[in-house]
Formats: C-alpha cells, sequence, structure tokens
C-alpha cells in the first residue's frame, strides 16, 4: 500500500519539485499551499507524513504543527519541518513546537526520502506498542480462555452497580460459584480436560444470563454472577437453570467421563449488613463456602436457611 504524504508548502515551484520526487520515490503526494487548508486536509486524509514549511501566507508553521499535534485526529502523524531557515534557533522552535524532524532547503532528494521513511518507521513502531497496549488492556479486562469477564473487569462493575443502588435503591445480587473438585478432575485427567471443564461451565453460564446480567471466572475453578435491578429470591431461578444443567451434561476426556457439579453462594441487596461492594462479593462467597461444606453440588442464600441440590 502506497503512503500518502502531505506537502504543506507555499511556493508552487518548491511544491512542483516535490511531488514528482515522492512520486518517484513511491508515495502518493497531496500539497496544500497554506497553513490552515493544510490543517484542514491533514484532518480529513490522515496522511501518513506531514511535509511542512515553515513560512506560509496565513499561518507560521510552527503554528501549523502545533495544531497538528494538539489535535486527537493528526497528533499521531509525523511532522517533518522544510526550511531555508538554518539557524539553532529556527531549529529548536521547530521542535518546541513537537515537530518529528527538520530538513534545510535545498535538499537532496535521498535525504528527505531517508528521513520520511525513518519518520515511518517511528510512526510504525509507536502504533505496534499502542496495539500492543491494547491487546493487553483487553487481556486484562477479559479471561483469555473462557470469554467472561477478568477478575478485575467484574471489581469494577461490582463497584459501578453498587454505587446505583446506594444512590437510587436498585436491587442488586451476586451469585459466587465454585466448582466441586475441581483439583481432581485436574489430577486425574490432566489440565487439558480441567481447562475444557471451564469452557463449558462459561458457555452454561453464557447461554442462561440476560442481556443486562454480568458474569466473570473470577479465577481458577470460581465465577462471579452479578444481576442487576434484581432481589436474591428472583436470582435462584437463574442461577438453578444454570448450574443444574451442568450435571447433566458430561464432559468427555480421553478415558473418563466427567459429570460437573458447582456449588453457589448468593447475596443480594438491600440488606443490613452489606455496605460495601466487597461486603456483597464476601457475603456470597461466605454462602458458597457454606454450601461446599455441605457436600457441595448445591445453593446457599447468604444469611437464609434457604438451600437448593440440583
Amino acid at each position: 500500500m502506497r503512503r500518502t504524504i502531505l506537502l504543506i508548502e507555499d511556493s508552487k515551484s518548491q511544491a512542483d519539485a516535490i511531488v514528482p520526487a515522492l512520486a518517484d520515490a513511491g508515495f502518493e503526494a497531496i500539497w496544500e499551499w497554506t497553513g490552515l487548508q493544510g490543517f484542514k486536509r491533514a484532518k480529513a486524509v490522515k496522511p501518513d507524513v506531514v511535509l511542512l514549511d515553515i513560512v506560509l501566507p496565513d499561518y507560521s508553521g510552527y503554528e501549523v504543527c502545533r495544531l497538528l499535534k494538539g489535535d486527537e485526529e493528526t497528533s499521531h502523524i509525523p511532522v517533518i519541518m522544510l526550511t531555508v531557515k538554518a539557524g539553532v534557533d529556527d531549529v529548536v522552535q521547530g521542535f518546541l513546537s513537537e515537530a518529528d524532524d527538520y530538513v534545510r532547503k535545498p535538499f537532496d532528494p535521498r535525504e528527505l526520502r531517508a528521513r520520511i521513511e525513518a519518520a515511518l518507521r517511528h510512526k510504525t513502531r509507536i502504533e505496534d506498542l499502542k496495539k500492543m497496549s491494547q491487546q493487553m488492556e483487553q487481556a486484562a479486562r477479559t479471561d483469555t480462555l473462557t470469554g467472561l469477564l477478568s477478575r478485575l473487569s467484574m471489581k469494577d462493575f461490582l463497584e459501578v452497580e453498587f454505587n446505583r443502588f446506594r444512590r437510587y435503591g436498585s436491587p442488586l445480587s451476586c451469585a459466587f460459584a465454585d466448582i466441586d473438585r475441581f483439583k481432581s478432575i485436574n489430577d486425574s485427567c490432566g489440565h487439558a480436560t480441567g481447562d475444557k471443564v471451564l469452557v463449558e461451565v462459561a458457555k452454561a453460564v453464557r447461554a442462561c444470563l440476560r442481556n443486562t446480567d454480568l458474569a466473570a471466572r473470577f479465577g481458577g475453578d470460581e465465577f462471579v454472577l452479578l444481576f442487576p435491578e434484581t432481589g436474591p429470591q428472583d436470582v435462584r431461578l437463574p442461577v438453578e437453570r444454570i448450574f443444574s444443567t451442568l450435571r447433566r451434561s458430561f464432559i468427555a476426556a480421553d478415558e473418563p467421563v466427567i459429570g460437573v457439579t458447582v456449588s453457589v453462594g448468593i447475596a443480594g441487596l438491600p440488606h443490613a449488613a452489606i455496605e460495601s461492594a466487597d461486603d456483597l462479593l464476601k457475603a456470597a462467597d461466605t454462602a458458597m463456602y457454606k454450601a461446599k461444606q455441605s457436600g457441595g453440588n448445591c445453593l446457599f442464600v447468604y444469611d437464609e436457611t434457604f438451600q437448593k441440590t440440583w
């Protein structure tokens, strides 16, 4: 793909020399002769590099450079200053305007091409770093194995929903689920089978949740489900539906056939003993441990005698 170079140059004779040289070097060249038009064209076209003369009929090249670097749409575009001014003060002022490079006129076309290619390499490196950063951020927000939210994301959403409850009084419920005897599955069948179990649990969760509900793999074999605008009594049925299906779903490994059971705890708001988002999560966790201590494969509601065996 040909790279686009925007030339902002008030001299037609200079442009007539530079544009063909850029074309010969394999670039697509666009010419504007005023600073304002050049800035507008940069926003519209998003060129790969801007070649910017300092002496222009309206704004100075320094001012145009500051406009380009100060605008979110164009700040990432490398700017190479072109000028006959060769003093150190001029070069310093160019860099203070956030220019990426500086080429003095008259210049050898080979030097200009080399500086453009250097600017393009730097731009590519920056774009790669941004992409990597975005991927890392996405990985931090999403569990890569199951596709559910990560622990970090769920804690953020939990805080948001708790604040909504505190402001508007809307009910809010949280379910904490833990796969029964998951370590023995890993030990007897291998971690690949254990991963398959986690993926199947995540599928069961996604299949039964409403669009407004949230689910996360909270760590290891733990899952957290968040139900906005829903009290704990109304959460029981969807939670039962999710996890009772797992007992009937068998996950085949190379040798054994594995039936999966889950222990679940539910906590909800309003509740006099729950004063924070962390309290809500801990209450659901406490109810889940009660289910574990009862032999697993069941559901407990925090601070209630309600129990459901799948």
